[in-house]
Formats: C-alpha cells, sequence, structure tokens
C-alpha cells in the first residue's frame, strides 16, 4: 500500500512549515472539490424514495469485532501491550502514520502520554508516528449516530463510523486506501479497574482516545465530526503554539466516559469544556428522553435534546446526527440524514429496537464505501457489539437518495368526494345545530369597514360542545404557542403531552378511523394506528422555519391558532355555504385578527376538530400544495361541494402542513 505523499513534509521541515500546511490542507479537507465527482470519489443519483435496508441483522457471526481488556490499574505504559503485540504483525498501521509528529507527542496530558510511549515501544513504531495517527481523528472523521426510543421509553443508540475521505482513492478497486486499511484494526475495548467494567469503546488499535462509548447503566456517547472552516487543524495549530488550554475530543470522550457517573454529569462536561476542534457528542441516557445532540465550537455548545423539535429532528422519539448543524440543510451531496429519517420513520417507535437501528444503519447512502464499522448499545442491558462493514459493489458506486416522501396519484376527484361526505355524515360531534349565527351585514373582501360591531356567535359556543373529549384537547393547546414565527418554540414535556392527548383524542372517533381506513388504501399511510398516528403528529406538530434559522412554526399552530387566540374582529360577511348540516358550513370574510387585517378568509362553522383534521389530512397526503374537492353531506338529494387547499412546506427531505384552508 502506497503512503500518503504529504506525511514526509513532517520529516525535515520547520515549524512554520508545518503550521503553513496546516492551513493549507484545512482548506482541502473543507472545500468538496468537482474533481473528486469527476473521478467518481463521490457518486449520487437522486430518486423519489429510499430504499430502506431489511433484515439486515444480525450480520455473519465473522464479521464481529473482536475484544480487547484493557486493566487501568495497570501503569499507562503497559496497559496497550497485549493488544499491540497482536496487531504490530499484520502490517496495516505503519502505512498510516508513515511518518512522525514529534512536535505535539511530549505536550499530551497524562495518561495518555505514558499510554501513547508505551504503544511506541511494544509496535516498534515512533512516539510521533503514533501521536499522529491518534489526532487524524480530530480533522478526518465522517459519521452517522442514531439516537432512538421505544414506546416504553427504553434507548437504543448507534452509529456507523466512516473514515478515510480525501486520504487515498483506489481507482482501480474503487475504495479508500486508508478505510480498508482501518478495517483490520477494528477492536472492541473492555475497560475494566479491579476486575469489573468501568466502560466500554469500539476503536481502532493503537487510538487511545474514544468515538465510540458506553458506560452501562449509566449512558452511551459517539462522536461525529463538524465540518467547520475553523476545524481540529486550527486548534492544533494553536496547540502547536504553545496554547495547552483545549481538550483533544477523544480524549475528552474518554476521561467523560471514566470519571463522569451520570447521564448529566456527562452532559455538562461535554458543553463546558474548551476544544480544539468543533464536533457533534451524541450523548443518550438510561431513562425517559434521555437524547441530546451536542453541536460544540471549540468554545460554544448548540444542545438539541429528544423531542424538543428542529428542522431536521421532527419526530419525537429518534435524533439523527451525520456531519451537519442540525439547524441547516446537508449538502445534496452528503445527505445522509434524510434517508436515516426517513427510515426510522418508516421503522416506527413501537418497533424500536438495536436490530431496527442496524437496518437503518445498513441502508445507503448511511451505509457506504468508507463505512468501517457499525456500533449498537443498549444501555439499560449493557448490550455492546460491533461489526466490521463492508459495503458491496456494485450498490455502492452510485448512491441513491430520497428528495421527499412518496405521493400517490391514484386518488381521483370521485374518491375524494365519497369519502369527504362518509365524514360528514359521521361527524357526531360536530356543533353545526348548536351555533347561533349574527351574520349581520354584508361586506365586500377587503374591505376594512367594520359591519358587524356583534359577535358572529350570538349566544357564544355553548359548555357541553367545549366539554366533548376532541374539543377540550384542542383548547388545551391553545396556549403552547409563541406568536411570532421569529422565535424558536420550546416544546416542553407537558405540552408534548398535551400534542398526544389530542391525538388519542381524535383517534378514538369513528372520522379519524375511517380517515385512516381511507388513506391506507390509497397507500398514503399504514396500516398501523400507531405509525399513522406518529405520521400526523409529524406533519402537524412539527416544528420548522418561517423565518430564517428559527424554528417557530407548526402545521397546526398556523391552521388552528386563529380560532385559539380568541382575538378575532369579525367585519361582516361576504359569501356562505350550507354544507347539509346546520343553516352555514363555510363563511367568507375579511377579518382582523390580532390585529392584522386579513382581506380574504374563509371559516369553517360547526365541524368538530376531528373533522377538519381528517379532510385537512386528507387532502395534504392526496393533492399537497393544489386544490382538493370536497363534499358536505347529500341534502335533498343534493350535495354541496368546496374545496381545500393545501401547502407544503418541505425541510430536509420532510413534508409539513403549511397550510390549509377550505375555499368555494
Amino acid at each position: 500500500m502506497k503512503s500518503f505523499s504529504w506525511i514526509p513534509f513532517f520529516m525535515s521541515h520547520s515549524l512554520s512549515t508545518i503550521l503553513a500546511f496546516l492551513l493549507i490542507t484545512c482548506v482541502i479537507s473543507q472545500s468538496w472539490d468537482q474533481e473528486f465527482n469527476d473521478q467518481n470519489l463521490l457518486t449520487y443519483s437522486f430518486s423519489e424514495n429510499v430504499t430502506c435496508a431489511e433484515n439486515e441483522y444480525p450480520p455473519l457471526s465473522s464479521d464481529r469485532v473482536p475484544t480487547y481488556i484493557i486493566n487501568l490499574d495497570l501503569p499507562p505504559k503497559l496497559r496497550w501491550s497485549h493488544l499491540m503485540a497482536d496487531k504490530k504483525e499484520s502490517g496495516k498501521l505503519f502505512p498510516l502514520v508513515d511518518k512522525y509528529l514529534p512536535l505535539v507527542a511530549e505536550t499530551l496530558p497524562e495518561p495518555y502520554l505514558s499510554e501513547l510511549k508505551g504503544i511506541a515501544e511494544i509496535s516498534g513504531i515512533e512516539l510521533g508516528e503514533i501521536t499522529l495517527y491518534n489526532i487524524f481523528y480530530e480533522v478526518f472523521t465522517l459519521c452517522t449516530s442514531v439516537i432512538s426510543q421505544g414506546a416504553d421509553g427504553k434507548i437504543y443508540h448507534g452509529r456507523n463510523l466512516d473514515f478515510g475521505l480525501f486520504l487515498g482513492w483506489d481507482v482501480k478497486n474503487h475504495t479508500w486506501l486508508t478505510t480498508e486499511a482501518l478495517r483490520p484494526l477494528v477492536v472492541e475495548l473492555d475497560f475494566q479497574r479491579g476486575g469489573q467494567t468501568v466502560y466500554k469503546s469500539v476503536n481502532f488499535a493503537g487510538y487511545i482516545g474514544v468515538l465510540t462509548g458506553m458506560k452501562p447503566q449509566r449512558f452511551t456517547l459517539t462522536l461525529d465530526e463538524r465540518f467547520s472552516m475553523e476545524g481540529g487543524f486550527v486548534g492544533i495549530i494553536r496547540w502547536l503554539l504553545g496554547d495547552r488550554s483545549s481538550n483533544w475530543a477523544g480524549f475528552l470522550m474518554r476521561d467523560v466516559l471514566e470519571k463522569a457517573d451520570s447521564y448529566h454529569q456527562a452532559l455538562s462536561t461535554l458543553t463546558t469544556s474548551k476544544l480544539l476542534a468543533p464536533v457533534y457528542f451524541i450523548l443518550a441516557g438510561n431513562a425517559t428522553d434521555q437524547g441530546v445532540i451536542i453541536t460544540r465550537g471549540r468554545i460554544e455548545a448548540d444542545v438539541l435534546s429528544m423531542g424538543r423539535g428542529s428542522v431536521s429532528q421532527v419526530s419525537t422519539w429518534f435524533l439523527v446526527e451525520t456531519n451537519y448543524d442540525h439547524w441547516n440543510q446537508p449538502p445534496f451531496f452528503d445527505d445522509r440524514r434524510t434517508p436515516a429519517i426517513q427510515c426510522l420513520d418508516k421503522m416506527g417507535r413501537e418497533t424500536a429496537s438495536l436490530s431496527g437501528i442496524f437496518n437503518v444503519l445498513s441502508t445507503k447512502p448511511v451505509f457506504n464505501k468508507l463505512t468501517t464499522y457499525t456500533c449498537l448499545m443498549d444501555v439499560s442491558t449493557g448490550q455492546f457489539e460491533s461489526w466490521i462493514r463492508v459495503c458491496p459493489e456494485p450498490s455502492c458506486d452510485t448512491i441513491d437518495i430520497s428528495a421527499g416522501q412518496q405521493r400517490s396519484i391514484d386518488v381521483t376527484d370521485d374518491a375524494l368526494l365519497e369519502i369527504s361526505r362518509r365524514l360528514y355524515s359521521m361527524d357526531v360531534n360536530g356543533a353545526y345545530d348548536q351555533l347561533e349565527l349574527n351574520l349581520q351585514s354584508k361586506t365586500s373582501s377587503g374591505s376594512r369597514v367594520d359591519k358587524a360591531p356583534l359577535p358572529l356567535f350570538k349566544n357564544g359556543v355553548p359548555k357541553d360542545v367545549l366539554s366533548r373529549p376532541t374539543y377540550a384537547k384542542l383548547l388545551a393547546l391553545f396556549d403552547n404557542y409563541l406568536a411570532s414565527v421569529n422565535e424558536t418554540e420550546l416544546v416542553t414535556p407537558q405540552e408534548k403531552a398535551e400534542e398526544t392527548a389530542f391525538l388519542d383524542a381524535v383517534f378514538g372517533t369513528s372520522v379519524v378511523k375511517a380517515t385512516h381506513q381511507f388513506l391506507v388504501s390509497k397507500g398514503l399511510a399504514e396500516s398501523s394506528v400507531e405509525r399513522f398516528k406518529e405520521q400526523l403528529k409529524n406533519i402537524w406538530f412539527g416544528l420548522y422555519q418561517r423565518a430564517p434559522g428559527k424554528q417557530g412554526s407548526s402545521g397546526f399552530e398556523h391552521v388552528f391558532l386563529e380560532e385559539a387566540k380568541g382575538d378575532l374582529n369579525y367585519l361582516g360577511y361576504t359569501r356562505v355555504l350550507s354544507l347539509g348540516k346546520g343553516p352555514v358550513g363555510l363563511i367568507e370574510l375579511p377579518m382582523k385578527y390580532q390585529g392584522v387585517f386579513k382581506p380574504h378568509s374563509t371559516l369553517m362553522i360547526g365541524s368538530s376538530p376531528e373533522l377538519e383534521i381528517a379532510l385537512y389530512s386528507i387532502c395534504f397526503l392526496a393533492r399537497p400544495d393544489t386544490l382538493c374537492p370536497i363534499s358536505g353531506q347529500i341534502n335533498n338529494g343534493k350535495s354541496t361541494q368546496y374545496k381545500i387547499q393545501t401547502f407544503v412546506s418541505k425541510f430536509h427531505g420532510r413534508q409539513f402542513v403549511g397550510s390549509a384552508f377550505p375555499t368555494f
């Protein structure tokens, strides 16, 4: 195997030359040059749907990573001797660390310096070379980490470690040279003290930090590289120039696994410690909702918690991190996040498991030519297992990435009219005949003149209507939202519980049950009730952006909040439409809402929360971004029709209700 052509620089050049080289390499590693696409190194094609891997677990037993015990009771120089004695004859380690970097070695903190010296002695590789091998991981690691939470609250954590991008491409075999060299070096490590496990990790032999680890019954932890123009090279340069105040990320991970005794202690250390390199820490605990993505700069930190909501993280039961900030879209040529999210959605919370995560991590391009291993962790049981991965030819030559969700085109106008008629006839919770309207004067569209000084509902909404389960659960949601789209919504556990309670209530009605059956028959929903409930929760309550950088809106808030605040000034009507239930089914009107004039709006009158959710959801799924025909109940042998317009808001391959409203 050829050595890397740039490593000999370190043999004979001054510190200033090395610093200049690091700066140049930083620019190269952070820019995705078109040249690589031209050489078929990063080849992606886009299709309508991701094909999620199935039945991939368990892999072949021959792919299981071997385990070594690291005895922490031994002096640091002796802890790694048995492992390196096994691996030094493989001939695989030498090409990776062909030349040494002596300027860094003696500056490293204990016990890591002594451990590196011990590895150098037993392997016969110079100390500088071993040091260089260890600091590679600050700048060249690509990964995908997944945390999922089952319906019972149990936490699962898995990751693919991808390594070797830009470090030598074998044109003949279509492989990354470094990736191929690293696979034989993958080992599981059981760090013990007094004969008892303190923590576990999966490493490359000779690397003494931690990128993937678990402290049984406490927490699991993975590290993903964060691409930044102030990447690991900048921190290394500062270290070389004498600033030793920052932590090497892999060493900090190991410190946390050894010293932190709880999820919260680990979270505190990982968010506050100064780092050499920007990274993502993915931390999971042993209790419900204990899961975070910590986006780290060298000083600053952003924490995305399980179920908080983000542009990229909509579902409340999982988190996905690759190598891009969760508030930004990944680049089109390296979108591993979207396929992972779509396959987790398909798996569903009720079937969340380590085997399910393995299938997600086996889906291309999450699984790719750079993948060296997959690790699965169950902190509650202490299950920790790793598998060597090789993405087979030719399926990894071209990677398919889904750009969106599948939409059925086999939903006719007649089918939509028929299902909407049925739903109106089933809407026993509607208040059509219990609302006494005071329409007052007719006005014109766009008129700001108030021609209706009295309330629209003469006697308000009867209390017995508002006490019905779906109405009561709907009202409980109305104080959960910020009025401004320029502020990020933070969803509290109580608010999440209220969302779930509302969905549980509407799912108990015949209207939503019939809606589910219809959508299943059209290929727009799965037969599992829980999966369908999760689907509606995502499209209605998932947070997305209406203002740059702020996850401040959801479909539910945008569609229903006008009814929520009660701050609606009725100015008169322009048209009304009867739908066979009650004297008026729809009102077209101008109005003022929270002081903002809206020249043209349409309100449903008397329909239940479950009917509105059902009709809007059907139209969103069957006729997104267009008009959807709806029929009211047949009255005197004749039905009245109108249309629902929906708009889709798209972020990171996910689709949300942007807006939905009736029109006639």
